[in-house]
């Protein structure tokens, strides 16, 4: 198994941070359609339909790639889409604050002048709202995100520092000498001739 596909070791908090995900992209979603059935499309709301969408997709592929298949798990695809997720949200409720400041500027123009617009009031309250749940998807993103990497980065080390130790011998080899075999004759018959002249049974010449 390669090391894109080697499961990094979750935190206990993790699962929760993904499911709290989940539900506040559905609600966004909701409120996001609701609010472009009332003005009738506008390029801000259809955003704000994309992203939940997509963070919908990237939490099933975490929770597939995680706990039911696990054959489809690769750690940089979790770490890409977990950034992709941090810049979606922060474009997305940045953009619906704006659409909200504009809203509310509007509203408050037609109370100047005793102009009362139910359906605007209405618009501005939705669009106040999505925001602020935008922007809370956007702070648990950054979350899981920076979790995520801290995680990959000490799984990372982990396998640097088992790579440079490397495998250790199973057996220990004794070393050899390599001898010329008519020293180790010579050397045997000297110390034969010494034997026997030491016993007096043999006298050698010079």
């Amino acid at each position: 198994m390669s090391t894109s596909q080697q499961i990094i070791a979750l935190s206990a908090y993790t699962f929760r941070i993904r499911i709290a995900q989940i539900i506040l992209a559905i609600l966004i979603a909701i409120l996001n359609i609701v609010s472009s059935a009332i003005l009738g499309g506008y390029g801000v709301l259809g955003y704000g339909i994309f992203t939940p969408i997509a963070t919908c997709i990237i939490v099933t592929y975490w929770y597939l790639a995680n706990y039911t298949r696990r054959q489809s798990y690769n750690r940089w695809a979790i770490l890409v889409l977990d950034c992709f997720g941090v810049v979606w949200w922060l474009s997305l409720w940045s953009a619906l604050a704006n659409l909200a400041v504009a809203l509310g500027v509007i509203d408050s123009i037609d109370n100047e002048f005793g102009v009362s617009n139910n359906t605007l009031h209405v618009l501005h309250a939705l669009t106040a709202v999505t925001a602020v749940l935008g922007a809370a998807e956007f702070i648990l993103f950054v979350v899981s995100l920076v979790s995520f990497s801290i995680l990959l980065h000490r799984a990372r080390q982990s396998e640097h520092q088992m790579g440079q130790q490397g495998p250790f011998p199973n057996t220990y080899h004794q070393p050899t000498l390599n001898v010329d075999p008519n020293q180790q004759m010579n050397g045997q018959s000297a110390t034969k001739l010494q034997g026997l002249h030491s016993d007096g049974g043999v006298e050698v010449a010079p």
